[in-house]
C-alpha cells in the first residue's frame, strides 16, 4: 500500500506514539506493485515527490521522498525545496537534485546521509522502504534511537 499523502498534518501523536492516518488518497498497487502513473494529481506539492508533480510513473518511493522532507522540515524549519508555487518547486527540484543542509543544528553523517537518499530527486536514486530498513546508515540511527533525535530537536 502507498499512502500518497504523507505529510505532517497526517501524523497523528499520541503518549509518543506515532500513527500515519487519512488514507483517502492511498492505493494498493496490483497490475504492477513497482511503478504506477495517476492521471490526477495527488498528496500535497512541498512533500510530493518530483514525479508525481511532473506527472510521470511512480512507485513507492514516493513515501519515502514524502516523509524524507517531513523529516528535514522538523529538524530544519524549511522544507529542502521552499517554493511559491508548484512551478517554482518543481523548477528548484530540477535544478537542485540533491539536498543541502543549513549549518545548524548540526546533524551526523548518518543522518544527513539517510535524509539525502530519501530526498533524491531522481526516483531511481531514491530507496524504496525495504531498502531504506536495510541501508547501514539508516540502521546506524535506529541504534542511536530517540537519544540522538532528542538532542538534535
Amino acid at each position: 500500500m502507498w499512502h500518497r499523502d504523507i505529510k505532517p498534518a497526517n501524523i497523528l501523536i499520541h503518549k509518543g506514539n506515532y500513527k500515519i492516518c487519512d488514507y483517502g488518497l492511498s492505493s494498493v498497487a496490483i497490475k504492477n506493485p513497482h511503478s504506477m502513473q495517476q492521471l490526477s494529481s495527488v498528496g500535497s506539492p512541498l512533500y510530493a515527490a518530483p514525479e508525481i508533480l511532473n506527472g510521470v510513473d511512480y512507485n513507492s518511493s514516493i513515501d519515502v521522498f514524502s516523509t524524507g522532507v517531513m523529516v528535514y522540515e522538523t529538524l530544519f524549519r524549511n522544507t529542502p525545496w521552499p517554493a511559491s508555487s508548484i512551478p517554482d518547486l518543481a523548477k528548484k527540484q530540477k535544478y537542485k537534485k540533491i539536498i543541502t543542509f543549513p549549518k545548524v543544528p548540526i546533524i551526523s553523517k548518518e543522518l544527513k546521509a539517510v535524509l539525502i537518499k530519501m530526498c533524491h530527486v531522481d526516483q531511481f536514486k531514491r530507496p524504496l522502504v525495504k531498502d531504506l530498513l536495510v541501508d547501514p546508515d539508516y540502521i546506524k540511527l535506529l541504534k542511536l534511537g530517540d537519544s540522538y533525535i532528542n538532542k538534535i530537536i
